[in-house]
């Protein structure tokens, strides 16, 4: 979303843009749309978007180090774990969960960058990459950027989850091969 949203804001910065599971479309499950807005919006007005949205682990500096083999987002659980003790290694506050005042700017944000006209702005060569299995994200979003973009290729990759970057060899080669000639 940020990458998205960056591009569309100075379209001459980058030649190509390579998409990776964006963040264009926030799965909210069962959640009607707009009671959750305003749900977040008297959140904000009583200055608690410090809380933590309640079905995220949220970061422990005990706990949050200690990798979770039963992760849903990766398959590769020895390339996830390598990827978690990087972020902490890497990092003084490791990525972990989110607010519920994150969700809020969230939401807005990818409400803002997927629609036609700031879509349309965006000048270069689009590879969006999706992963088949992501329950984090909404294909809306994917579908969006396909529909109005000007040069987008999509890819589906399509037994990966969220962070396919972590998964097993077999999806990790088509996904680095259409990278690979997507840059040439």
């Amino acid at each position: 979303a940020v990458v998205t949203q960056y591009v569309q804001n100075h379209p001459a910065t980058f030649a190509k843009v390579i998409l990776h599971a964006p963040m264009l479309s926030i799965n909210i499950g069962q959640q009607n749309p707009i009671l959750l807005m305003t749900f977040l919006k008297l959140i904000n007005v009583f200055k608690l978007s410090f809380l933590h949205i309640p079905t995220i682990e949220k970061y422990d500096p005990e706990t949050s180090p200690i990798f979770n083999e039963n992760s849903d987002v990766v398959k590769n659980t020895e390339r996830a774990r390598y990827y978690h003790k990087l972020n902490f290694i890497l990092h003084d506050r490791p990525t972990r969960g989110g607010s519920l005042g994150w969700l809020r700017t969230s939401l807005m944000h990818t409400q803002k960058i997927t629609r036609p006209e700031s879509i349309k702005r965006i000048q270069q060569d689009v590879l969006l990459i999706r992963a088949g299995e992501d329950f984090i994200v909404n294909k809306e979003g994917l579908f969006a950027i396909s529909e109005y973009g000007k040069n987008v290729e999509s890819i589906l990759i399509p037994h990966a989850y969220h962070e396919i970057f972590s998964e097993k060899d077999d999806i990790l080669r088509p996904y680095y091969s259409h990278i690979l000639k997507f840059i040439k």
